[in-house]
Parts: C-alpha cells; sequence; structure tokens
C-alpha cells in the first residue's frame, strides 16, 4: 500500500518552528429521506499540543464530514498560532480536495465550496502537507469522530 504525500511546492518549512501534525476524521451514521446522514459526528487529534476534539454535526454528508474534520483542525492550528502542519487523513476525496492537486473538477457544488475553504485556510499556513492513511492508523480521530455518534 502506498501513502500518498501532498506538499504545495511553494510552501518552505522553517526549520526553527514546529511540524505539527494533525490526525482528522468523520464519521456518519445513518441516512434520512434526503440522503443525508442523520448522525455525523468529526475528531480532531493532535499529539503535539494534546489536543483530542469531538463535535456532532447535522445533515451532511460523510465527504463534507471529513472535510468539516480538516477545517476544524486547519482553524484550531491558526487560532493557536502554528503555521506548519502536516495533515494525516483516511479520505483520499479530502486529502487531494483539501491539498489543492485534485486531478479533476468535481460536479458537486458542496464539494467545490469545501476545496475553496481549505484553500482560503492554507494560505495562513507557511507550509502545510496533506497525506492519505489508513484508517487503523488513525484510530484517535476516528475514535474521537465516533464520540458524538451516540443518539441524544
Amino acid at each position: 500500500m502506498q501513502i500518498e504525500l501532498f506538499t504545495l511546492p511553494e510552501k518552505q518549512i522553517d526549520t526553527s518552528k514546529p511540524i505539527i501534525d494533525v490526525f482528522t476524521d468523520g464519521a456518519t451514521e445513518g441516512v434520512n429521506d434526503r440522503s443525508l446522514t442523520t448522525h455525523i459526528g468529526i475528531g480532531v487529534f493532535i499529539p503535539q499540543i494534546d489536543v483530542h476534539y469531538s463535535e456532532r454535526l447535522e445533515g451532511i454528508s460523510n465527504n463534507e464530514a471529513e472535510y468539516e474534520a480538516v477545517l476544524a483542525g486547519m482553524k484550531i492550528l491558526i487560532e493557536e498560532g502554528y503555521d506548519q502542519a502536516r495533515f494525516f487523513c483516511d479520505s483520499n476525496i479530502v486529502v487531494y480536495g483539501a491539498s489543492g492537486r485534485s486531478p479533476k473538477k468535481t460536479k458537486h457544488k458542496k464539494m467545490q465550496e469545501y476545496r475553496e475553504k481549505c484553500r482560503e485556510l492554507r494560505e495562513a499556513f507557511s507550509y502545510i502537507d496533506f497525506t492519505w492513511i489508513p484508517r487503523d492508523k488513525n484510530y484517535e480521530a476516528d475514535r474521537l469522530s465516533k464520540l458524538n455518534l451516540i443518539k441524544g
């Protein structure tokens, strides 16, 4: 299995600052009459700064949940003042889209909007890359994303 790494070439690593590793995941359960999942959770795990973030969302697809997790991770780092990051995600669609390296335009307006949001937030980083990892290597983000699937 090959792990894909996307580094934005115009961004250079500043060795005097830390590169923060961010693991993200989205989880969904159930479908309503509009084919949107009814229970959605996102998880963000940032071990270097001890972030274990979990949030419940409503009425979005699994791919949208994956993007929401990446966006949440990006916002956390920006708020904390970090501008160098490596994101690890088990969704190839999100890795390609968030990195801006997607090989083709999407037909789905919502996915294009998520790509644009990621592009805007990438500007706040002096260095950022996105790597696909297998689900079993993304355990803590996966666990965090599922915390909010409990019906309540």
